[in-house]
Protein backbone atom coordinates (compact mmCIF):
# COMPACT_ATOMS: atom_id res chain seq x y z
CA UNK A 1 0.00 0.00 0.00
CA UNK A 2 1.19 3.48 -0.84
CA UNK A 3 0.67 4.98 2.64
CA UNK A 4 3.21 2.51 4.10
CA UNK A 5 5.85 3.66 1.60
CA UNK A 6 5.43 7.39 2.36
CA UNK A 7 4.64 7.25 6.08
CA UNK A 8 7.37 8.33 8.55
CA UNK A 9 8.57 5.64 10.97
CA UNK A 10 11.05 5.58 13.85
CA UNK A 11 13.46 3.06 12.24
CA UNK A 12 16.56 4.98 11.18
CA UNK A 13 17.06 5.27 7.45
CA UNK A 14 19.67 7.64 6.02
CA UNK A 15 21.94 8.01 3.01
CA UNK A 16 25.53 9.25 3.01
CA UNK A 17 25.93 12.03 0.45
CA UNK A 18 29.52 13.12 1.00
CA UNK A 19 32.55 12.64 3.24
CA UNK A 20 34.89 15.62 3.55
CA UNK A 21 37.32 17.43 5.83
CA UNK A 22 36.24 20.84 7.14
CA UNK A 23 38.74 23.20 8.78
CA UNK A 24 38.14 23.26 12.53
CA UNK A 25 35.79 20.24 12.47
CA UNK A 26 37.89 17.47 10.93
CA UNK A 27 36.29 14.68 8.93
CA UNK A 28 32.58 15.24 8.42
CA UNK A 29 29.84 13.18 6.80
CA UNK A 30 26.89 14.78 4.99
CA UNK A 31 23.81 12.59 5.33
CA UNK A 32 20.17 12.75 4.31
CA UNK A 33 17.97 11.46 7.15
CA UNK A 34 14.77 9.95 5.74
CA UNK A 35 13.29 8.19 8.78
CA UNK A 36 14.11 8.01 12.47
CA UNK A 37 16.31 10.11 14.73
CA UNK A 38 20.03 10.84 14.93
CA UNK A 39 21.34 11.99 18.31
CA UNK A 40 24.70 13.15 19.58
CA UNK A 41 26.45 10.18 21.18
CA UNK A 42 24.83 7.58 18.90
CA UNK A 43 27.11 5.01 17.31
CA UNK A 44 27.41 5.00 13.51
CA UNK A 45 28.88 2.29 11.29
CA UNK A 46 30.19 3.15 7.82
CA UNK A 47 31.19 0.55 5.22
CA UNK A 48 34.48 1.31 3.45
CA UNK A 49 36.73 -0.55 1.05
CA UNK A 50 39.04 -1.25 4.02
CA UNK A 51 36.24 -2.64 6.20
CA UNK A 52 33.70 -1.11 8.59
CA UNK A 53 34.39 2.03 10.62
CA UNK A 54 32.55 2.40 13.94
CA UNK A 55 32.41 5.90 15.37
CA UNK A 56 30.37 8.04 17.74
CA UNK A 57 28.36 11.02 16.48
CA UNK A 58 30.09 14.00 18.10
CA UNK A 59 27.96 16.75 16.61
CA UNK A 60 24.93 17.36 14.41
CA UNK A 61 25.31 20.49 12.31
CA UNK A 62 23.03 22.09 9.72
CA UNK A 63 23.56 25.22 7.63
CA UNK A 64 21.41 28.25 8.46
CA UNK A 65 18.07 28.24 6.59
CA UNK A 66 17.61 30.31 3.44
CA UNK A 67 21.29 31.10 3.00
CA UNK A 68 23.45 30.99 -0.08
CA UNK A 69 25.63 27.87 0.31
CA UNK A 70 28.67 29.63 -1.17
CA UNK A 71 28.63 32.24 1.62
CA UNK A 72 30.51 30.89 4.64
CA UNK A 73 28.55 31.12 7.88
CA UNK A 74 28.32 29.34 11.22
CA UNK A 75 26.52 26.02 11.38
CA UNK A 76 23.54 25.45 13.70
CA UNK A 77 24.25 22.81 16.38
CA UNK A 78 21.54 20.27 17.26
CA UNK A 79 21.28 17.60 19.95
CA UNK A 80 18.86 15.53 17.82
CA UNK A 81 17.73 15.46 14.18
CA UNK A 82 14.47 13.93 13.01
CA UNK A 83 14.07 12.49 9.52
CA UNK A 84 11.88 14.05 6.88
Amino acid sequence: KLWRQIMWCANLQCTVLEVKAIDGLGMTVDVLVVNGYLKEGDKAVFCTLDGPIVTEIRGLLTPPPSREMRVKSEYIHHKEIKGA
